[in-house]
């Protein structure tokens, strides 16, 4: 059984993956998953329309993170074969090195990575990038809508001494806690 440097590169990024899986996305995710549903349980304490508010806003966002991503797999998947492509070339081309020279093709290599790179590689990451921002514009605005909301929610219960400063300071506080494991997630993700 004859070992390529396909299978050996398939080998190593499996043996990264599981480790990021292990070392990262359980130690380090799971723990936040857990202080989420904690900082849910504060807030349902504090009150129940914080609570509502802070789910909607919970649920809308990883919607948004779903619907934003899909379309970014397929593309993913194009840009790091095109990637894969001219660094294999870049390879060929520094192993290769001496028959380069010999036939005078430096220029015509150079081209070669330089046009994989920027007609290739580089149209592709660009329209995962678009993606990438219209998600992140999309999340920032539900958590400003949220904050919003549990702000002025706030400043009506301590208006009505229902709740004192302290408590509009954690609603808000962990409001914005919410969100981390998810967005420790999409970072695994890309």
């Amino acid at each position: 059984f004859p070992v390529t440097i396909s299978f050996a590169k398939k080998m190593t990024t499996a043996a990264q993956a599981l480790g990021q899986i292990l070392g990262e996305d359980i130690v380090v995710v799971i723990p936040q998953f857990l202080s989420s549903i904690i900082f849910l349980i504060i807030l349902f304490s504090l009150n129940e329309i914080a609570f509502l508010i802070a789910v909607i806003a919970l649920i809308t966002y990883l919607y948004v993170t779903v619907v934003t991503v899909r379309p970014t797999i397929p593309l993913q998947r194009k840009n790091n074969a095109a990637y894969a492509k001219v660094r294999g070339l870049a390879l060929d081309s520094i192993i290769n090195i001496k028959i380069v020279k010999d036939f005078g093709a430096e220029t015509v290599q150079t081209e070669a990575i330089r046009s994989g790179y920027q007609d290739k590689a580089m149209p592709i990451w660009y329209r995962m990038m678009g993606f990438r921002r219209t998600q992140i514009m999309l999340q920032n605005i539900i958590i400003t809508l949220a904050r919003a909301c549990i702000l002025i929610l706030s400043i009506y219960l301590v208006k009505d001494n229902l709740w004192s400063v302290g408590d509009l300071v954690i609603a808000n506080g962990f409001l914005g806690q919410i969100f981390v494991p998810i967005q420790a997630m999409y970072r695994d993700w890309e």
